[in-house]
């Protein structure tokens, strides 16, 4: 009878703590490299948030700051996009401070790594010790040709997505102010209503205060004073 068995692959290859799938990350990614990377990924023989020793980077991070020839962009999405279902941090920080969108932003990456890391819910605002955000880093030059036009796309589609999230947030709070006034205005008049009692102390007052509420639309009920 065969088993399966199943082999950890996240000892560390050298001085510097890289992994097998970081090492795979950190370079080009053909065809058969994906294939190598998914395969550890899906059978859980190596983790996508396990930290290289010198930066404290991860395999998500690694593959956002390497350059992909224009063959091997859909291989890399690939890649990213497993790392991602697999569990990989979107969010995770190296020593530095620097998430993985901070390195597609700073390093030679297009634009499609950086879409797919803010679909995955990487934070746009995220600042770094230095207190930069990821759109601040496009004035890096990496001395690419392309450089400028792509680093002035990454920036605007940041700018975008950064007041899209704003304005579903100012969106949001608007409809909780709607909520907790509208239980205000009827907590009012229930108080207004059972404060004071027919013929008592301040019933001229409630009489008067209730008629208000009544008539700005506030109030519906008929108390008898």
């Amino acid at each position: 009878m065969s088993h399966a068995v199943r082999v950890r692959v996240d000892l560390p290859l050298d001085e510097n703590g890289y992994t097998e799938l970081i090492w795979h990350c950190s370079g080009w990614i053909d065809t058969h490299v994906a294939y190598r990377i998914i395969l550890l990924l899906e059978t859980r023989c190596a983790d996508p948030n396990q930290r290289d020793l010198y930066e404290g980077g991860t395999a998500l991070m690694w593959l956002a700051y390497t350059y992909h020839e224009p063959k091997h962009r859909a291989q890399a999405l690939r890649v990213l996009k497993a790392l991602l279902a697999n569990g990989a941090d979107v969010n995770a920080v190296c020593n530095a401070g620097y998430s993985a969108l901070h390195y597609a932003c700073s390093c030679p990456s297009d634009l499609g790594v950086v879409t797919a890391l803010v679909e995955a819910g990487a934070d746009v605002g995220l600042r770094n010790r230095e207190g930069l955000r990821p759109m601040d880093l496009h004035k890096i030059d990496d001395g690419h040709p392309a450089a400028p036009a792509r680093h002035a796309a990454i920036v605007q589609y940041l700018h975008e997505v950064r007041a899209q999230r704003l304005r579903r947030l100012i969106e949001r709070w608007r409809r909780a102010a709607f909520v907790v006034g509208t239980i205000a205005r009827f907590v009012r008049g229930i108080y207004v209503e059972v404060s004071y009692r027919p013929g008592g102390v301040g019933a001229t007052r409630a009489r008067e205060e209730f008629e208000a509420l009544v008539a700005a639309g506030e109030h519906t009920a008929v108390a008898v004073v």
